[in-house]
Order: structure tokens, then sequence, then C-alpha cells
């Protein structure tokens, strides 16, 4: 995601284990230190993860839970201060 046009954040989805990161998992980064908090979150099942609280740059942790093979999933991404938000589309994937 880019405020401004510069880079601030993404969101990561993992499906399948790789690389010591479980399956079915979200987190956020948080790049730029402009005074948004990045949000990572998952549609259904419900899962968020967000930066809020943390200098920049952070990573938060991996949120995880065991979703079926092959289901639909859909993530963004958001900027979030205070009451505002600005959010992408909803991207699809499988779990």
């Amino acid at each position: 995601m880019y405020a401004n046009h510069v880079y601030a954040g993404k969101a990561e989805w993992n499906a399948d284990p790789v690389s010591g990161a479980p399956g079915d998992s979200l987190r956020a980064y948080d790049h730029y230190a402009e005074g948004w908090s990045v949000e990572a979150i998952l549609y259904r099942p419900h899962r968020v993860a967000t930066t809020a609280g943390h200098a920049s740059p952070h990573w938060t942790g991996w949120k995880s839970g065991n979703i079926k093979e092959g289901t639909k999933v859909e993530v963004r991404i958001c900027m979030t201060r205070g009451y505002n938000s600005y959010c992408s589309d909803y991207y699809a994937g499988k779990a």
C-alpha cells in the first residue's frame, strides 16, 4: 500500500506453511512512520493483524488458524488512524 506516493506497508496471506511461517495465516507490515497503522484483514473467517500501537517499521506476528484446504478467502489491507480508514478492495485467494 502507498500513502501519498510513498510505500507505507503491506499485508501478507500465507496459504501453506513455508520457511517457518504457518499456513492459513495473515500478517501486516508498517514501513513508513506517518502516524497511520496498517491492518491486514481476512474476511471469512474474520482475522485481523494490526500494527497499531507499534513504531515503524513493524511486522505483526502471524494470525493463523486452520481453514479447510481449497476454501476461498478474501484479504485486504487498510491504513487506519483513529476512526479513519482507507482500504483496498478484497483480493481473492485460497486456503
